[in-house]
Parts: structure tokens; sequence; C-alpha cells
């Protein structure tokens, strides 16, 4: 009886000594205060962030409020009117005219393998002439006269920050204000290029990308840098199909851009804070009533900033570690505190390896743009085919910029893979017509020639 007695009592004291260690919260509250005191820190301390750049332009310049002030409510007008990206296409159709397109030799294209590993800008069609656009283009130009002066403005004010709110929630419209700035910003260029100013069409989109690479700069976590980065990609494309045709400046205007592309790829914003105010937007919504989202807090609000605020995307890149597969952790463990380390080293390893894609597109980004002067020399430069121009080295990169014969008149301009191998990391295409692609208009019911 004496066995069954003892045997009864270590069940007694094995379970105690169970229930207490699952009663015990997984974050203590002054765990957990610490933690929100982290965060409050990190929003007092983006409050107060300031940035610099270099500018492009003399235009009078914009405090950061004005910015804000314009970029989401004064401008909202024109980006209502460009919602629908489909309706603001071209070429267009008339009946009395029939279709507008580009005279392009595609020669064996349509049965040509893309090669694995290589991303492409799109190619829209050059603008259509004055007096055959689609209404919904007329309404955008409407809508949109006071965007080229307010962009003019961004690239001239040197110390403009992201407006980006990292208290806001990830579906606020406010999100996708890149992109919106993005397309309205093609049709204000495209307007200037039919009027018979290519290099205004130009400047504009050039004003447009620093204003892009202002979006992402200084207290940005990386939601918002990506929507930048789309921007970006956006305008690049629209820089791409304007030069389909021919370029009507010379040698000097033709330097001026390429000192301007230059400018906007030395405002590059270094991607080092993204990892700590990150913490902030990742944490905005958890639920702090539950162990899981109070563990999330506690691990989010360990400081990781594998780079310093002098370093470009590709430093950070290659600061990052190389990712550790770690298994997770049984969930009944998990509820025991005695096991919580083991979750956290899990979670961290999990949380630090889904940075490398992010921090991978921003610098496939800088290298985009950093090429950009090499497209518009190849375009200027298309009176023999293939063109014959010397690529600058890139940096980040493995390998050399090259330009490939595709098929008929279709080259493209293909960019080096970035140094640090990631899931994400591609070489891209910018597509070049040499000669030049003429503009025609065709029958109605034929469907347009072009890239």
């Amino acid at each position: 009886k004496r066995w069954r007695w003892a045997l009864l009592i270590l069940v007694a004291i094995v379970g105690g000594a169970i229930a207490i260690i699952y009663a015990q919260p997984l974050v203590s509250e002054e765990e957990l205060a610490e933690a929100e005191d982290r965060f409050e820190d990190l929003v007092a301390e983006a409050e107060r962030t300031t940035c610099s750049r270099p500018t492009l332009g003399n235009a009078p310049r914009l405090s950061q409020e004005e910015f804000q002030r314009l970029l989401h409510e004064e401008l909202e007008p024109c980006f209502d009117t460009v919602q629908d990206w489909e309706a603001l296409r071209e070429p267009v159709r008339s009946d009395e005219l029939g279709a507008w397109g580009w005279t392009v030799d595609r020669g064996e294209s349509t049965n040509l393998m893309v090669p694995p590993g290589r991303t492409h800008f799109v190619v829209r069609h050059p603008p259509a002439p004055t007096g055959h656009i689609p209404e919904a283009v007329r309404d955008a130009e409407v809508a949109c006269t006071n965007l080229e002066g307010f962009l003019a403005q961004v690239a001239a004010t040197p110390d403009l920050c992201t407006p980006h709110d990292l208290t806001r929630s990830a579906d606020s419209p406010l999100v996708s204000v890149g992109v919106r700035l993005a397309r309205a910003s093609s049709v204000v260029a495209r307007k200037a290029w039919r009027d018979g100013d290519a290099s205004r069409a130009l400047e504009i989109l050039e004003h447009a990308l620093i204003t892009a690479r202002t979006l992402r700069s200084g207290a940005c976590d990386f939601l918002y840098a990506m929507i930048s980065v789309a921007t970006e990609n956006i305008l690049i494309s629209e820089y791409q199909s304007v030069l389909v045709g021919e370029i009507p400046f010379g040698d000097d205007v033709l330097e001026t851009h390429i000192a301007a592309l230059d400018t906007i790829a030395d405002a590059a914003p270094s991607p080092a804070d993204y990892f700590k105010y990150d913490a902030v937007s990742f944490v905005r919504d958890f639920d702090r009533s539950q162990p899981e989202g109070q563990l999330t807090v506690f691990v989010a609000a360990r400081e990781y900033t594998p780079c310093e605020p002098s370093d470009n995307a590709h430093q950070c890149l290659a600061g990052l570690p190389a990712p550790v597969h770690i298994d997770p952790p049984s969930q009944r463990l998990v509820q025991l505190r005695l096991f919580r380390s083991r979750f956290v080293t899990w979670m961290v390893q999990e949380t630090r390896g889904a940075f490398a894609p992010y921090v991978a597109r921003v610098a496939m980004a800088d290298r985009d743009l950093a090429v950009l002067p090499d497209l518009l020399r190849v375009a200027a430069d298309r009176d023999r085919c293939p063109p014959d121009v010397s690529f600058r080295s890139i940096p980040g990169t493995s390998g050399a910029t090259v330009l490939d014969h595709y098929s008929g008149d279709q080259y493209e301009l293909v960019t080096p893979p970035l140094s640090r191998a990631t899931s994400v990391n591609s070489q891209t295409v910018f597509n070049v017509i040499c000669p030049p692609a003429r503009a025609e208009w065709g029958p109605v019911e034929a469907t347009p020639a072009g890239p």
C-alpha cells in the first residue's frame, strides 16, 4: 500500500508541476511591456527621421507636410482617373482612320523560347498622335495637369522622406499611391511626347523615378519599399517604351538625360532601416491577448540590422547570413515555457531568411536603373544594327551587360545577375528595336504591329 501511495503522490507532484509549467505565460508582462516600449520608441524615432539625397532641376522646394498633402489629397482626382489601366492602353482604334500601329520585323520570335532566369520589362507602344487617343486618356490628362509641377518640385527637394505611416494598416488605400503615381506620370509624359517635346517627356519620367525612390527613403518598411520598387518598374517600362521609335534630339540633350539618370541612381535609399521599422508594421495587427501574438511581439522586438545606414542594397544583401533550415518545434513543446528558447531561435531564423528576397528586389531595382543610361545610348545609336555601345560595369553584379539579337528587328539588352544569389535573383531584359520602329495607320480590323 505504501508504494501505491508513493506512486499517487509522485503522479500528483508531476501533474501539478506540469500544470504550473503550462500555466506560466510564454511572455511575461514585463517582457511584453519592454517589447511594446521598443516599438513606441521606433515610431517616435521614425517621426524624427531626416533624409538627404541629390536633386534634379531648380523648381520650388516642398516641405514634408506639403509633399504628403499633395500626394494624398490634392492629386487624388488625378490618381482616380488611372485606376482602370486597360482603358489607358495604346495603340487605339478609330472607325475613320483605322488602327495606330508600329512596324516591327518580328522575325520568328513567336517560336523562340524565353531563357529561364530572365524578367522582361513590358513594352507599350509609343504615344499615338494627338486627336486619336482614348477618352480615358483625355480625362486623365485634364485631371493630371498639376502632376508635372509636383514631380519637378519633389525632384528639386533634397530632404523629403517616405510619406508612409508605419502605424497605418497594410490594407490602407494609400499603399497603392505609388502605382497610381506611376500610371499618371506615364499619361503626362506621353502627352508631352505627342505634343512634340520628347526631351520633356523623358524629364517627366525621370522626375517620377526620383519621386518613386523618395517613397522608400527614411523610416520605411519592406512592404512599402516593394510598392516603391513596383512604381519604379512601371516607370522604367514607360521609359523603355518611348524609346522604341526615333530619338528626336541631339547628343547634348542626350547627355543631359544620362546625367539625370546618374543622379537618380545616386539617390538610391539604403534599406538598412527597413529591418527595424518592418518589425513595427509586422506586429501592428497581432492580437496581444493571445499567447502566439505575445510571443511574436516579443521576438519581433529583437533588433536586427545586418548592414549600416551608409550601405547600399547590394552591400545589405551581401551582409545577410545564408539561410539555415531549422525544423519548427512541436506546438505542444512551444506551450512549455522551458522550450520557448527553441521556438524563439526558430522564429528568428525564419524571419531573417524572409528578408533576402525583399532586399534582392531593391538591389535589382538599383541595378536596372543603373542600366538605363546604356539603354538610352543604345536607342540614340540605331543608325547601325546592332548599335555599337560600350556598357558600364554595374556594382553588385557578376558579369556584364550584353546586347543580344532576339529576332527580326528585336534586340535584348540583358543585365548581369546580382552577385548574391537569392530565390528572386534574375537578369532583367530591356527591349531594343533596331532600326527604330516606324509609325503608321492600318486597316481598322487589323491587329496593330509592334514589339
